[in-house]
């Protein structure tokens, strides 16, 4: 239906001047908090007083990661309409319980004992040095590895509209994210990344929208990856093996641990709980706002980022997957960067 993209100059203008403006902005919201700060525990967790729209948009952000922007579109263009339960249904249901069970207790709790960190409440909690150190080194490691996927993803983008080598891709993506962390402490942080998740939900939103338009509507979209494989349309695969990664979506077996998957990894992400540490005490109103918030940024475009990659699927066939090292994860650029062509 349409070319794969190419990279050109065009397209790598536009990125370097869109992401220049948005560490712009968020350094200019960041240097703003900077320059308020008085003590270190000011700058770890701000002074507590941060509503709940700014934080369910942050919250929202931590969602809207690399693996949700890039790798479930990967997921669904990969093996079809069985890839929602992994990249889209499931990960909704993580988002409910972590803003439901989380969000309130762990915020009174974090004010209450003057914790700063995810660590320091899990210490408090337990009574134990120990626990506060263990889930700190726990943390250190596991998001380490979860940062690698993180910056692979903007590697992807970096290459689908320059083509560099993938050192090359990887290095602007250290750079960038280096830039970011340093500035405006906690409560910048928190309204950076405020802004990001409602610049990211909203971007999202308007490419499931762009990529359905495209193929011409959900009928047409399921005619065309029926004409590619009947399997594609199917919501379980069976006829995939069913161990490893494949049984996430060929058995009930694999479809169920992925609901307990996402419920537990959820409610336990730290680069997530730590936005309810500087969240203010919130009434019943502010619960519903921030609920709302964080639903309505990461939730319902997350279900289309998933429509994406079955829309990419519909239009290049399997070609992406013969792209090394990126494959699938050039899905969501490349659907993004086909506007360009018409």
């Amino acid at each position: 239906m349409l070319p794969i993209p190419k990279p050109n100059h065009t397209y790598l203008i536009l990125s370097i001047i869109g992401i220049t403006a948005l560490l712009a902005l968020c350094s200019y919201v960041g240097f703003i908090f900077k320059n308020k700060k008085t003590t270190f525990e000011n700058y770890l967790v701000g002074d507590r007083n941060i509503g709940p729209v700014i934080t369910g948009a942050a919250v929202a952000a931590g969602y809207l990661s690399g693996w949700a922007c890039l790798g479930m579109m990967g997921v669904t263009y990969s093996v079809g309409w069985s890839g929602m339960w992994f990249a889209g249904i499931w990960t909704i249901i993580g988002i409910v319980p972590c803003v439901l069970f989380i969000a309130r207790k762990f915020s009174d709790f974090s004010q209450h004992f003057q914790a700063k960190t995810v660590a320091d409440v899990l210490g408090i909690r337990f009574d134990s040095k120990a626990v506060q150190i263990t889930a700190g080194v726990v943390m250190i490691l596991l998001m380490f590895i979860y940062s690698i996927g993180q910056l692979k993803a903007a590697a992807t983008c970096w290459y689908a509209v320059t083509g560099f080598s993938p050192f090359i891709c990887l290095l602007f993506s250290v750079v960038v994210v280096v830039i970011y962390m340093v500035i405006g402490g906690y409560t910048g942080t928190q309204w950076a990344m405020g802004i990001q998740g409602f610049l990211i939900g909203a971007a999202c939103l308007a490419l499931g929208i762009w990529s359905l338009y495209l193929v011409g509507g959900p009928a047409r979209l399921n005619e065309l990856l029926m004409a590619q494989e009947a399997g594609l349309v199917a919501l379980i695969r069976p006829e995939l093996p069913q161990v490893g990664s494949a049984q996430l979506f060929s058995s009930m077996v694999g479809i169920t641990s992925t609901f307990f998957l996402f419920f537990t990894m959820a409610t336990g992400f730290p680069h997530v709980t730590a936005r309810f540490l500087g969240m203010r005490s919130i009434n019943k109103n502010d619960y519903v706002k921030l609920m709302l918030t964080v639903f309505l940024i990461a939730g319902i475009p997350i279900f289309l980022n998933a429509i994406t990659g079955l829309s990419a699927r519909a239009i290049w066939g399997a070609e992406l997957l013969g792209i090394p090292p990126w494959g699938a994860d050039l899905a969501a650029p490349f659907m993004a960067m086909t506007g360009g062509q018409l």
